[in-house]
């Protein structure tokens, strides 16, 4: 892949892809043909007759209030009692229908119908049946009626005018609709008459006055027109022609974006607060890369696309929002709302009429005319702030450069080595060089390496001491001449030396020499006398030699010092020393050979003692020999044992010591084997520097096992003392400090984020302002026109795109709304897992960028409401994955309490998924089991009225939240929206309750939702008979899991399950279908409260029995754990807070450590010493869950503020105080729970709120 390059795209080589382009596109063109079957506005009638509501015959007085009001109930159109009954069911089908076809499609599709035309087609084998005057409506719920409400917005039949003028009728639709406009009657005669009138030349055209509500797929037409429409062009489009897999188009669409950095404050345009995860998809989109981005339910994708909007407003871009499901759409709109955003995006999709979104663009005109204010200066503060918080970040977990480990690794590994049994204890401190050349491999090698040395006898481990260690025997040779040596040495040189020189030494009177080199001393004084003996008598040794070296002293010698001698004295003490010589020539300097006889005899008496006179023997010189040979064989038997735990100067050693060392070095033969063996081994390690480790070790007799860990220890010893000499912050800030800059940049973070919107709102009004003043022409022809807003865009493209830079509508919209052509920058689309790849490409065709959003567990493409079509097996989505650059956002922020999630993560998104333990513990996952309830086709009173009760207790004790019912079964839901519509009828409290009347849906309609309590209506039990079904409906289908995934994921607060069945209900074996076998779980684990514990039931309810945990497993599905309760794993935790747990349970608190179901964990958390077992504060190091949150605003706001808002008082702590002063680490603890009790308990509990979806 190559660099993204920010630019505009250029087009794909379309000799190279218009044929690939052209097959793709035929194929797509296929599928949009087939969307919803005939069209209705052309074919209406036959088995589309029950979708429509006759008001032909309906009461006179009753239409004319619908003419004159525009709005009736049913009851005022019908008030004969059985035929009321009867258009009133059939108006509810159709009021869900419509309501289906706009949440789920976002398309508009209710009209009131007026007349009906058909003229014969040759050729044709059936008559068309067209509506000819249209006027959107609507349908809701009022007390037990319906209320038709027209709009005032009145057309001719788009697709029977389209239709004429292939027959060669041009219509004069302003001259039908004048003729409306004038008649007073319910039936628009004059209207009619001016279309046959139209026609009267070409076609009989009959048209029959006919009243009718229904549903009539206007988006027809210009869907399967766009793509043949677009054939010259379309392969332009590098997006389109990647996607039908022109190979240059996929190449450039698949270049890989910039790698993420925090960016500098002034670059940063941030509606809304966003993770650094979410912050890179904004970023990389910018840089001009296309993107896949995939996230589970809750993870922030709609908060993502929004701030990616503003984001893109701000640079100047414009955007297309494609989203299938309206609430999609509408969860953007209130994100960018809060923000005060909200005229940015402009919803095509909604029920507005041309009219009123001509209006609203004008408005925004209007409020950019004569704009001059200017873009605030960004705050820079958060930059120098996020700097120094950061040093800490990085001091602690930044991989070290050479040897690839972080200081906090460092840290963790010395305490869990200091707590092994025996723990390593050496003192031995790598430096320098020899650090820094070994690394973690390295270490691990060399760790490897020692241990199979000890392993292999390098040193002995039990018994004597190993002589040997450590001596350098090259080879054979040197071994054999070792052995032999020590050998004769100890048996028979050093025992006849001994006697040698005990003989000498008797008869001489002196004390044997203790070592070989005092030996060599005594036999260097006695060659010394014997020199003099030749020379001088022995009574020399008795004479005053000192006088007589004076008086043989040249004259400058004998006249300095204090001792003075006269001539006659001189002369006489001469004569007496010339008297002490023997017979023969006399010295040639006499003073000299006294002065040696002096010396001699002084350092005779100091080996002798006082009054001992120098001697001579026979045999010094051939026990000088035998010295001179055992120096020899020493030095080089010293040289071989230099590195041993003794050293090798056997010269110095005492001849006691020696005798021993050469007696166990005998005695050791195999020790000299072995230490010749692993010499090689050895000596790599040496080389490494571990000589002294080695030498420390085998003095210890270290163990092979210990001297691995010892290595180990002594390696992160040495990088934790490099690391303290070298870096000044290690000691140069305190815990108090580095919580201090933290606060403070949390602050200005915060001060950042508000200016940064504001900055953004600027910044798209002084582009609108600029747009309002340089594009006149544009400015008028907005002004003066009176049709649809995608009819004005090739006129006033510019001004346009700039008053709204982002568009939303439904995918199969585009074309309604929109003409061909590439007016957007980017287009974005969200639910990609429910877009059909053929529905997204009339979008796609219209921007030069794509982002893709999409849960890749989520929904597949649904089955098209109107039609028998089937939904086609390509998903946007997994073409999507595989061609753009992936991005994924990896933490749940949806759910309050993460019991809610818990189960999906784990068991469909594999542990990938962050989420946030609450302190709150009320809300979570309850079942309520109805083991008594007997089903019929889906559906269950007892089931329905539970459902009901559950949901009026909600409404009741907790009117402020929002509230949905998701079944898995079509008819169940009519049954639930029955039964609650008729008590609202009877109970007019309930009613005032109630939510909008689609609060009750099915799974595969609850895409894009989310709301703080959601009540599962399951839908399944046993029957008449007890039997438990084979089926479980739509979720034994392919793709049931995905219906599972998408209902127990919309919850914020809490979820209830009603279910004639228990997951102990279902057996395994019998199951055959991922959704079965997922919601089987599910319900195990909802029956333990997602706790791991069984909950009590409301009365009434059968309690959950429970089974022994067991694993099985089966074909079709894989391993099926009977009770899947995610996060019951013992969580290893750091031991500096284990220790800290221990001393704050020491002082009366009650803590958990490794707290939560996901990742990642809170380190500690404390109960509230007040209220046993409620939790109260939550405790994190800088260790590994601060290590693995690389970017300040996730580490420092983010996730603090998250954990905040879920309950907890949040603090921080440091290893490092933990370990140099943990009593005052615990005494601080100790206050901020005691603090966060009295707050808690002092103020009634707060709604917490969220920041991302």
């Amino acid at each position: 892949m190559t660099e993204v390059e920010t630019g505009e795209r250029g087009p794909a080589d379309e000799s190279a892809s218009s044929e690939i382009v052209a097959v793709a596109v035929a194929g797509w063109q296929r599928q949009l043909v087939a969307i919803g079957g005939p069209n209705s506005l052309l074919w209406a009638g036959g088995s589309d007759e029950a979708l429509r509501l006759d008001l032909t015959a309906a009461h006179p007085a009753g239409l004319a209030r619908l003419l004159s009001s525009g709005t009736v109930r049913l009851s005022q159109l019908f008030r004969e009692p059985a035929a009321r009954e009867r258009v009133l069911s059939q108006a509810q089908q159709l009021q869900q229908l419509a309501d289906r076809l706009f949440d789920d499609y976002g398309l508009s599709c209710c009209y009131l119908a007026s007349g009906t035309a058909s003229w014969p087609w040759r050729g044709v084998d059936r008559t068309p049946h067209a509506p000819v005057l249209l006027r959107p409506c609507s349908l809701r719920s009022v007390a037990g009626d319906l209320q038709l409400t027209m709009s005032d917005r009145l057309e001719v039949n788009p697709v029977l005018t389209a239709t004429l003028r292939e027959f060669g009728v041009e219509v004069d639709e302003d001259a039908v609709l004048r003729a409306v406009s004038g008649d007073t009657d319910v039936i628009p005669r004059a209207a009619y008459g001016v279309l046959r009138q139209a026609c009267a030349q070409v076609l009989d055209l009959h048209i029959e006055p006919h009243l009718t509500v229904g549903v009539y797929s206007d988006f027809k037409l210009p869907l399967v027109r766009d793509l043949p429409g677009q054939a010259d062009t379309i392969g332009h489009a590098e997006i389109v022609a990647a996607l039908a897999g022109e190979p240059e188009a996929i190449a450039a669409v698949s270049a890989v974006p910039p790698e993420y950095a925090e960016r500098n404050p002034a670059d940063e345009w941030l509606a809304v607060d966003l993770d650094s995860a979410q912050q890179d998809i904004v970023d990389a989109v910018l840089a001009g890369a296309d993107l896949c981005v995939v996230g589970a339910a809750g993870t922030g994708k709609t908060h993502t696309i929004a701030s990616l909007i503003a984001a893109m407003a701000g640079a100047g871009r414009r955007v297309l929002l494609v989203a299938q499901s309206r609430g999609s759409i509408e969860a953007v709109q209130a994100h960018l709302a809060t923000e005060g955003l909200a005229d940015v995006l402009l919803d095509l999709g909604s029920d507005c009429a041309p009219e009123q979104t001509l209006d609203e663009l004008r408005q925004v005109l209007r409020s950019a005319e004569g704009v001059t204010e200017q873009v605030p200066v960004a705050d820079l503060d958060v930059q120098a702030l996020r700097g120094r918080v950061q040093q800490h970040w990085t001091l602690m977990h930044e991989p070290l450069t050479s040897w690839g480990v972080t200081l906090d690794e460092a840290q963790e590994r010395l305490t869990r080595l200091s707590k092994r049994t025996p723990p390593p204890r050496s003192r031995v401190r790598l430096h320098g060089p020899q650090l820094t050349a070994i690394d973690l491999e390295r270490r691990r090698e060399l760790q490897e390496q020692l241990s199979t040395v000890v392993a292999d006898g390098v040193w002995t481990t039990t018994g004597a001491v190993d002589a040997w260690y450590g001596a350098r025997l090259v080879g054979a040779s040197q071994a054999d001449r070792a052995g032999d040596l020590v050998q004769r040495l100890a048996h028979d040189e050093l025992p006849a030396q001994r006697r040698r020189w005990q003989e000498l030494c008797t008869h001489l009177g002196l004390s044997v020499p203790s070592a070989v080199t005092a030996q060599e001393q005594l036999l260097e004084l006695l060659r010394q006398v014997h020199q003099s003996l030749e020379i001088f008598t022995p009574q020399i040794f008795d004479a005053p030699l000192d006088d007589m070296v004076l008086a043989t002293a040249a004259r400058k010698d004998r006249s300095t010092g204090e001792h003075r001698i006269g001539a006659m004295e001189r002369r006489r003490l001469e004569r007496a020393a010339r008297a002490l010589l023997r017979p023969g020539p006399p010295p040639r300097d006499l003073h000299t050979a006294l002065v040696r006889a002096r010396t001699q005899r002084q350092d005779w008496r100091e080996a002798a003692g006082a009054g001992a006179r120098p001697a001579t023997r026979a045999g010094v010189p051939e026990l000088a020999r035998h010295t001179e040979a055992l120096r020899e064989d020493l030095e080089w038997l010293g040289e071989r044992l230099a590195e041993t735990p003794d050293g090798g100067d056997l010269l110095q050693l005492d001849c006691d010591r020696l005798q021993e060392r050469m007696t166990l070095l005998a005695s050791q033969p195999e020790r000299r084997v072995a230490a010749t063996q692993s010499l090689q081994a050895v000596d790599r390690l040496r080389g490494f520097g571990l000589g002294p480790l080695l030498i420390d070790l085998a003095s210890r007799r270290v163990e092979a096992r210990e001297a691995a860990q010892e290595l180990e220890f002594v390696w992160w010893a040495s990088i934790v003392d490099h690391v303290v000499a070298t870096e000044q912050t290690y000691d140069g800030s305190t815990g108090e400090q580095v919580r201090g800059v933290a606060s403070a940049y949390v602050a200005a973070d915060a001060r950042h984020l508000s200016l940064s919107a504001a900055r953004l709102r600027a910044r798209i009004a002084v582009q609108r302002a600029t747009a309002e003043r340089e594009l006149p022409e544009q400015v008028g022809a907005l002004q003066r026109h009176a049709g649809s807003v995608g009819q004005l865009l090739p006129q006033a493209t510019e001004l346009l795109t700039a008053l709204a830079p982002c568009w939303a509508m439904s995918p199969l919209a585009v074309p309604a709304h929109l003409p061909a052509g590439l007016w957007f920058d980017a287009v974005i689309i969200d639910d990609a897992s429910s877009v059909r790849l053929a529905d997204a490409i009339p979008a796609l065709s219209r921007g030069s960028q794509a982002v893709v959003f999409g849960d890749p567990e989520g929904a597949s493409p649904a089955r098209f409401p109107l039609g028998e079509t089937s939904p086609a097996a390509d998903v946007l989505l997994d073409h999507a994955q595989q061609l753009f650059p992936l991005r994924t956002l990896g933490t749940h922020y949806r759910s309050l309490d993460e019991r809610l999630f818990a189960f999906a993560g784990a068991r469909v998104y594999g542990h990938q998924i962050g989420t946030f333990p609450a302190a709150d513990q009320t809300g979570g996952v309850r079942l309520d089991v109805l083991s008594e309830a007997r089903y019929e086709q889906g559906t269950s009173a007892a089931e329905v009225d539970q459902v009901v009760q559950v949901l009026r207790e909600q409404l009741q004790t907790r009117p402020q939240e929002s509230v949905a019912v998701i079944s898995f079964d079509q008819g169940h839901a009519a049954q639930i929206l029955a039964r609650v519509r008729a008590l609202a009828v009877e109970d007019a409290g309930l009613a005032a309750l109630l939510p909008d009347p689609r609060f009750v849906m099915t799974a595969d309609r609850a895409i894009g939702i989310e709301r703080d309590a959601v009540i599962v209506a399951v839908g399944f039990g046993r029957d008449e008979r007890g039997r438990v079904p084979a089926r479980l409906g739509a979720v034994s289908e392919p793709g049931g899991e995905r219906l599972v995934t998408v209902a127990m994921t919309r919850a914020r607060r809490r979820i209830v399950v009603v279910s004639g069945l228990s997951g102990d209900d279902l057996d395994p074996s019998s199951l055959r279908s991922r959704g079965a076998m997922l919601l089987r779980d599910y319900l195990l684990y909802a029956a333990s409260g997602g706790s791991g514990r069984r909950i009590s039931r409301t009365a009434g309810v059968a309690p959950v029995g429970a089974t022994p945990a067991r694993r099985r497993r089966t074909a079709s599905t894989g391993s099926v754990l009977d009770r899947p309760e995610p996060g019951e794993a013992v969580v290893e935790v750091s031991p500096a807070i284990a220790d800290l747990a221990r001393r704050l349970g020491a002082e009366g608190l009650t803590v958990h450590t490794g707290h939560g179901l996901g990742d990642p964990r809170i380190d500690l958390v404390v109960e509230d010493p007040r209220r046993r077992g409620d939790l109260l504060v939550a405790i994190e190091s800088d260790g590994a869950v601060y290590g693995s949150l690389r970017y300040a605003r996730d580490r420092e706001r983010i996730r603090p503020a998250q954990l905040r808002a879920r309950g907890w008082t949040y603090e921080r702590v440091l290893t490092r105080d933990l370990f140099r002063d943990p009593a005052k680490e615990v005494a601080r603890l100790i206050r901020v729970v005691q603090a966060a009790s009295i707050r808690r308990n002092a103020m009634p509990a707060l709604s917490p709120t969220q920041h991302h979806d």
